[in-house]
């Protein structure tokens, strides 16, 4: 029966058609929880995003949950609102749920959180910035922040312009902060004006 309910294990035609018959018959479905118990993990995805507003987000989250159809699992999907709090206690409810891996934009805050799922074997996957804290199991998507600005000065001055502003909410977020310093130093490589940056 376990063989015939697996589908992927080896065994004949027929003996694999019955227990399909009996499942059909009875309106049988797998117990996930107690799958899980034997594997000690879930079989889902958890997939813990700072703000679910975000076109972004939204694009990542349906590729997340296109792939995982795909491997037969499922993702845990949480928003976060972008507060550290939240992300912690998400973080916790995930770690509970023993998922199978992690896809998180969560802040350097909650790093040691990713990495105690780490260590009990969740796969962590951390996008838009680099992860912190070295370890086999957590990984991360991200762009090269100071690259994209300064691919951005050089192409806004080789259209002619002298000067730029950048317009940003925060300074003091990570990202924000590398790609204006991308800027200044596209700014540095040509004559131009020096730029001008302000916080909206």
């Amino acid at each position: 029966v376990c063989r015939g309910l697996s589908r992927g294990s080896v065994c004949s035609r027929d003996l694999s058609a019955r227990p399909m018959r009996a499942v059909d018959e009875l309106c049988y479905s797998p117990n996930g929880l107690t799958r899980g118990v034997f594997q000690v993990r879930s079989n889902s995805i958890g997939v813990l995003i700072g703000d679910l507003r975000s076109h972004f987000y939204v694009e990542l989250v349906r590729g997340a949950e296109e792939l995982a159809t795909r491997a037969g699992s499922s993702i845990l999907l949480a928003d976060t609102s972008r507060e550290s709090a939240a992300e912690r206690r998400l973080l916790g409810v995930m770690d509970e749920q023993r998922v199978r891996g992690l896809i998180t934009t969560s802040g350097p805050d909650n790093d040691d959180l990713m990495r105690r799922m780490a260590s009990r074997g969740t796969q962590c996957v951390v996008l838009t910035r680099a992860a912190g804290g070295a370890h086999t199991r957590v990984h991360s998507v991200h762009l090269d922040d100071r690259a994209a600005g300064a691919l951005a000065a050089r192409h806004v001055y080789g259209l002619g312009r002298s000067r730029i502003a950048v317009v940003t909410s925060s300074l003091h977020l990570a990202t924000q902060g590398l790609r204006s310093e991308g800027v200044r130093s596209g700014q540095e490589e040509t004559d131009a004006s020096p730029i001008l940056v302000r916080t909206a």
